[in-house]
């Protein structure tokens, strides 16, 4: 990491919940910058392998305030913004990238409609305007953590039903983005332009009636199609992941491309991408078929969770 940024040299804090969080990031993502950065970079580098249409590089947020704490910190955030040691993260990983003339080349950019993936791609650009194609759809935005809780079933459910209930009082926020009109004052188009949430309200008309304009539960794209309000099935966020590859490769092939720079989280990452789970502002690099079918991925050592 650079020298004299403030976590460049990890401090240790062993009674402070939020500092312990902040510095496994940074560890893990300095671990990645050693050990598997230049694999990937090579990789990304490298000829689309035979059966391959579609080049996806995929980008994990940086740290967000709701990975202080770690995944208890998510169900207080409703839509959790990146904090310090994610943007620093996040810098890093735009000079790599940069150095591998990923930004010079032809790309289509997806992004998750959450603001944390929001903030990453304009620091990952470098800029707050760019040129590049770029889409915000919900299909590439995290799992719930009820769908990612690695438990017995009977176990699953209840934390579903206790986060559905909590949401519905009010009491937590977490696992929630924000709707399509609130994302155009947080990013107003003149100062983003690339950001068109009108694909956000699409995805939303398709849900039904009930999350289309005018509806009971209008923009709230987070929902998925679940009247519970909550994608809280592991099936249900698998299916999704698959219908993630698929839009990749459609619009990247209906726009004559043949690589995408996508920038989501980690739960769904490794979910539709079926690898081990990504630090913060971690890049790894997969190839899809034209169905969308995960054609070789290079293997990642595990990491930890954040």
């Amino acid at each position: 990491m650079e020298e004299g940024s403030e976590y460049s040299e990890f401090k240790k804090h062993r009674f402070d919940i939020k500092g312990i969080g902040r510095d496994r990031s940074m560890e893990e993502y300095a671990k990645f910058v050693r050990e598997r950065s230049d694999a990937q970079i090579k990789s990304l580098r490298s000829k689309l392998p035979h059966g391959a249409a579609v080049r996806v590089i995929c980008v994990r947020h940086g740290m967000g305030h709701h990975n202080d704490g770690f995944e208890l910190a998510s169900f207080m955030n409703r839509d959790a913004e990146l904090n310090r040691v994610g943007i620093e993260q996040i810098s890093y990983s735009h000079a790599m990238l940069r150095e591998a003339g990923v930004f010079s080349s032809r790309l289509l950019i997806v992004v998750s409609p959450m603001q944390r993936t929001l903030q990453t791609l304009v620091h990952l650009m470098g800029k707050e305007q760019w040129d590049t194609p770029t889409i915000v759809h919900p299909l590439a935005a995290e799992t719930s953590v009820a769908s990612r809780f690695k438990a017995p079933g009977f176990v699953k459910k209840l934390v579903a039903n206790v986060q559905q209930e909590l949401t519905r009082m009010a009491c937590v926020a977490g696992d929630r983005g924000s709707t399509p009109s609130t994302l155009r004052k947080l990013f107003p188009r003149e100062q983003y332009p690339q950001f068109d949430f009108s694909t956000t309200e699409l995805y939303c008309e398709e849900m039904g009636a009930q999350w289309a304009a005018g509806g009971q539960d209008e923009g709230k794209w987070w929902h998925h199609g679940n009247s519970t309000g909550l994608e809280s099935s592991s099936e249900d966020a698998k299916a999704r992941g698959d219908a993630l590859r698929r839009m990749l490769v459609r619009e990247a092939r209906s726009r004559g491309m043949q690589t995408v720079l996508l920038v989501s989280h980690g739960g769904i990452l490794s979910l539709a991408f079926k690898t081990v789970p990504f630090a913060n502002a971690e890049f790894r690099t997969f190839h899809l078929s034209v169905d969308g079918d995960i054609v070789d991925a290079l293997k990642a050592k595990p990491c930890a969770r954040s």
